[in-house]
């Protein structure tokens, strides 16, 4: 899997591989994990706590960003940099198996390149870890788009319809 270079609009991987920084997922809001959370991933740009939707700012919150590199759209340069995202993000939910076994539901908030979001739902595994509620942004406020895992399907749909979704699918 590549990504596409802004830049020069090139597919192939930089040889950079040493300058590729590693990535970390850390609690950013810190109470008792309940049926649901939320984790907010940082990578090609940055999300705000303040734009996180009021209906999950209680809830305990992850963040993964990269470590000792800005976020940006040209982030994943090198095929090493994909792969310390994939192993922070295998960590990630490794840790949510350990400590986390009453979470349900994980709402995702992205800011993902498209390698990255393809890798996120290589990782996740629906049979082992809770549903994904993953959130777009839409008019300047997130709002959730697709659920991968559990009972998805109608509220999918009537999610989609009411957010007007970019994507152009139809779930």
């Amino acid at each position: 899997m590549y990504q596409r270079h802004r830049e020069d609009e090139s597919w192939v991987w930089r040889e950079e591989d040493t300058l590729a920084p590693s990535f970390m997922a850390r609690v950013d809001h810190n109470v008792l994990v309940g049926s649901e959370a939320v984790v907010v991933i940082n990578v090609s740009g940055a999300i705000g706590v303040q734009e996180v939707p009021a209906s999950l700012r209680g809830m305990r919150r992850w963040e993964i960003r990269p470590v000792g590199a800005p976020t940006g759209p040209d982030i994943m340069r090198a095929r090493g940099c994909l792969e310390r995202f994939t192993g922070a993000l295998r960590g990630f939910f490794a840790e949510l198996e350990a400590e986390a076994k009453t979470l349900e539901r994980l709402h995702v908030l992205p800011a993902l390149p498209m390698s990255a979001a393809v890798v996120l739902g290589r990782v996740h595994h629906p049979q082992v870890h809770p549903q994904l509620v993953v959130y777009e942004r839409l008019a300047g406020r997130y709002v959730p788009t697709l659920e991968v895992g559990g009972d998805s399907g109608a509220v999918v749909e009537a999610v989609t319809g009411a957010a007007g979704g970019s994507s152009g699918w139809d779930v």
